[in-house]
């Protein structure tokens, strides 16, 4: 009879939290031309969480994931205030 494995368990000692870090995830053709052409882009945020083993010793896992709705507005209105700030942000009455 085989025995079915099963994985490791541990204790979460704290749950996943958001580090701060983000990143974005497309799918890419490997072509440097399509550095330039309009794509799809998915935010993606890291998290931590920290678990304590069977043995005591804490381990801390990271995994990468899709941001909310809420963590995109955040990303979105930090980069519109540093456009503003830098005066990057062109007006429809601006012509040059």
């Amino acid at each position: 009879m085989s025995q079915q494995k099963i994985p490791n368990q541990g204790v979460v000692k704290q749950d996943w939290v958001a580090t701060g870090r983000i990143d974005f995830t497309t799918h890419l053709s490997g072509d440097p031309a399509d550095a330039d052409q309009p794509s799809e882009f998915k935010l993606l945020v890291e998290e931590r969480r920290i678990v304590e083993s069977i043995a005591g010793n804490e381990n801390l896992e990271i995994q990468w994931r899709l941001a909310t709705l809420k963590e995109a507005r955040a990303v979105v209105s930090q980069y519109h205030k540093y456009l503003l700030e830098n005066s990057l942000i062109k007006t429809v009455t601006e012509t040059n």
